[in-house]
């Protein structure tokens, strides 16, 4: 099927207010604008205009410390909210970040597209208002009234690296505070589960955002590849119709971003569930991405 791709808007740094950024993200969820003289510098400064509590890979109370340390990520700045992006060759389904690990997600990605060279791996974009809205009664009813369970397991060098923490205590003290639970496996693995709505409200207004497609499509078609699974938290197994009706409504509104060297792509992450194509070979794109909160969105946020 093919897709809508998402507009860019050429500007200069100097045009954008932080009004017109506002306006754009509470109508329609994102802002892309484009100027091929973007540097770092450039992308600092406009984030900083809207964006507040920057999320770092320090420790200090309320950051997020697994996201610099996620997967392949670099921090790319001295200020340590920087990070690499990087792609790789398996589809990514849509999802919200880090609605699946933590209490509080981020308000706003943003991404920065430094490179210009090579076939770039698309970024996908779907409106999670809309997509909720496009499901039938039935499953509306079942997602308002039955929040999903994120089963995950990590081995002692994986949860040092990704939580930027020593010890087993540090590691339960940063999992009680996100509503965590855990239960520690031979060698010093452990297991957690976090529980979490799939259906957020935004002012009355029911918002689809979570993680239900990467964790159910991955644990449908590649078990094989990860013991991470996904449940409703009653202990309801993951019905494989249902996951195939929601990925059908997502793939009907589902919008593309290729990226042009000097992209930069605001993401309203209480409302705009992202993902990315596959390639058959390593993403080359070199993609930078920040993650903030944001006073106008506050309200919205889970």
């Amino acid at each position: 099927m093919s897709q809508q791709i998402v507009p860019t808007q050429h500007i200069l740094k100097d045009e954008l207010s932080p009004e017109d950024m506002r306006e754009q993200l509470l109508s329609k969820g994102f802002l892309r604008v484009n100027n091929l003289h973007f540097q770092q510098s450039d992308f600092m400064d406009i984030s900083e205009r809207l964006g507040q509590n920057f999320i770092s890979e320090g420790l200090a109370e309320g950051q997020y410390r697994s996201v610099g340390a996620s997967g392949r990520r670099q921090v790319l700045h001295r200020s340590e909210s920087v990070f690499s992006a990087p792609g790789r060759y398996f589809e990514l389904p849509l999802h919200g970040e880090c609605y699946f690990e933590q209490r509080h997600p981020p308000h706003l990605l943003w991404f920065y597209c430094e490179s210009g060279e090579g076939d770039y791996q698309s970024t996908t974009l779907c409106d999670g208002i809309a997509l909720f809205e496009r499901l039938n009664a039935e499953d509306q009813a079942l997602f308002l009234n039955h929040p999903l369970c994120y089963e995950r397991y990590h081995s002692a060098d994986f949860w040092r690296t990704q939580y930027l923490v020593e010890t087993p205590a540090a590691l339960e003290d940063y999992l009680r505070s996100q509503d965590r639970e855990w239960e520690w496996l031979e060698n010093q693995g452990i297991k957690t589960r976090f529980t979490a709505p799939a259906v957020h409200m935004r002012k009355g207004v029911p918002v689809f955002i979570n993680s239900f497609l990467p964790f159910g499509l991955r644990q449908l078609r590649r078990p094989e590849e990860t013991r991470a699974r996904v449940s409703f938290a009653d202990g309801t197994p993951l019905d494989e119709a249902l996951l195939l009706r929601v990925e059908a409504v997502a793939e009907g509104l589902t919008r593309r971003i290729d990226w042009k060297k000097g992209d930069i792509f605001v993401v309203d992450n209480t409302r705009m569930m992202h993902g990315r194509e596959a390639l058959s070979t390593e993403d080359p794109r070199k993609l930078q991405v920040r993650l903030s909160g944001c006073d106008v969105l506050e309200a919205f946020a889970p």
